[in-house]
């Protein structure tokens, strides 16, 4: 049976066995697809109106999935606000301060503080509503009773997302994302907090790159917490920085908390003006998560299995990697095995203990990732507790492997070179021996070789060759490299001593 749920739909119960079919999607097409066919069998599901444009998908009881429609994102740069528990001066101090500035600003509040009006220290259930309906103020949950959710059972937590959020809805306020309790969350935590909110928000002091951890989305101190106060120069840096890599700041505030000083509010205010200055936009986190929230989010992050399609295209999964790759057991193939005897599409890694191999002792990687033609498996073997590398291809016919060559990648070094005085329309060499460089002779001619002449005076200025010399470098003999200038002028020229820079490419 297919159930149709359009994408404008509220709270529809489907199972398993049940197709979705996203209907009015931009191009006038339908997408239907099996719930246990999407991420495996998971449990019920259900679909939350999110907006005319996208519809979120969250499967299973510690597992979720958001499955955008039509909705774009794409990533940029976004600023958000989050001010913590529920003081009276989040009214009094922040709502001048952003009202004025015509942006928003999302508040993490707990229930018990504010129900019933039990004091003028904190914001009463009419400013609440005040800040929510009438200048746009998102309200995320923050447990219950403020209690970090490291010192409660699952069922408690589970019980403080609940109750917050059937409080707050009474008052026609509801809440989306959740902001930990002093940070405080572990894998049992998130994905607890999967079952009831969209996402949730940690303390971490950092930026957010895409995809996101959703379940775990950083948020910078400013003000109490902080410590040592960021000057606004530095604030402005860590903005150009998000503008620049395409990154989402969040501020962390405490307004009215002990630890929260008049100069705060101030900085608060500059922030945003330089904000709005570079003309990036501020929103509340809801807004946040529809621009640049993950396409998909399926499992948390210290899972054996986890999935995240960020709005940047970027994929971040151990599943990806699992899929690819095979762990042999020591020793499970030999020098001996063919290339057709390796996983095909895999690549095997395994541990060697033996002297058929190039060293007795090392790592073997196995790359047969295009699917088992031999002229593209190879191999790369890693002595142990060196830096040493050897590598290998299979011949033409793909039966049989070609002979092991070490691999030497670049050599790099300087050294002072003195040519004296070189004749009119004529060359002088030095010879330079490079010690455990592997052979360099004449068979090794493929091999590159780099000579920078590298000087500068006492006024640091780099002084280049005088003009009529040029000079060039070559492999020279075994484990030798050849420096050689040439006069190309009427009059002999004597070149002074000087370091050089050397660069030796090996092409294996």
């Amino acid at each position: 049976m297919a159930k149709s749920i359009n994408l404008l739909t509220e709270d529809t119960s489907v199972s398993n066995e049940d197709k979705f079919v996203f209907s009015d999607l931009s191009d006038g097409r339908d997408k239907s697809i099996k719930a246990e066919n999407l991420f495996g069998a998971l449990g019920g599901a259900t679909v939350d109106y999110v907006d005319d444009k996208a519809s979120l998908l969250r499967m299973g009881n510690s597992r979720a999935a958001e499955i955008v429609g039509s909705r774009a994102r794409k990533a940029e740069p976004v600023f958000t606000f989050i001010d913590d528990d529920g003081r009276v001066e989040a009214y009094d101090n922040l709502l001048p301060i952003f009202s004025q500035r015509n942006v928003p600003c999302s508040i993490a509040l707990f229930g018990s503080r504010h129900f019933p009006d039990n004091t003028s220290a904190n914001l009463s259930i009419a400013q609440i509503k005040e800040l929510h309906d009438d200048y746009g103020w998102e309200v995320l949950c923050h447990g219950y009773t403020h209690t970090p959710a490291l010192s409660l059972t699952p069922e408690e937590f589970r019980d403080e997302l609940q109750l917050n959020r059937d409080t707050f809805k009474e008052i026609g306020i509801d809440l989306e994302s959740h902001v930990y309790v002093g940070g405080q969350n572990d894998q049992s935590v998130r994905n607890i907090t999967r079952e009831i909110y969209r996402a949730a928000y940690g303390a971490s002091g950092d930026e957010n790159e895409y995809p996101l951890q959703t379940y775990r989305i950083n948020r910078f101190e400013l003000g109490a917490f902080e410590g040592t106060r960021k000057t606004l120069s530095e604030w402005e840096d860590i903005i150009d920085t998000a503008i620049e890599e395409k990154q989402w700041i969040i501020f962390m505030l405490h307004v009215g908390s002990n630890l929260h000083q008049p100069a705060d509010d101030q900085m608060i205010a500059d922030i945003i003006d330089y904000i709005q200055s570079v003309d990036a936009d501020i929103v509340r986190c809801d807004e946040a998560l529809d621009r640049v929230g993950n396409v998909i989010d399926y499992g948390d992050y210290e899972d054996d299995e986890y999935f995240q399609l960020g709005c940047n295209g970027q994929v971040r999964s151990n599943n990806i990697i699992e899929e690819s790759l095979f762990r042999a057991g020591n020793n499970t193939f030999t020098p001996s095995n063919i290339p057709t005897d390796f996983p095909e599409g895999k690549i095997t890694i395994q541990r060697c203990v033996s002297s058929d191999w190039p060293e007795s002792n090392g790592m073997l990687l196995t790359y047969a990732v295009t699917g088992g033609i031999g002229d593209y498996v190879w191999q790369e073997y890693y002595a142990r507790n060196s830096s040493r590398k050897y590598m290998r291809g299979s011949t033409s016919s793909g039966d049989d492997w070609q002979g092991w060559k070490e691999h030497f990648g670049r050599l790099e070094f300087s050294a002072e070179l003195s040519f004296g005085t070189v004749a009119a329309h004529s060359t002088k060499d030095v010879n330079l021996s490079v010690g455990s460089y592997p052979a360099l002779a004449d068979s090794e001619a493929r091999d590159v070789v780099i000579a920078s002449p590298f000087w500068r005076d006492a006024e640091n200025n780099q002084v280049l060759l005088a003009s009529g010399i040029i000079h060039s470098a070559f492999a020279y003999g075994n484990q030798q490299i050849r420096i050689r200038v040439a006069n190309v002028t009427d009059e002999p020229i004597t070149m002074p001593d000087r370091e050089w820079f050397i660069q030796i490419l090996k092409r294996t």
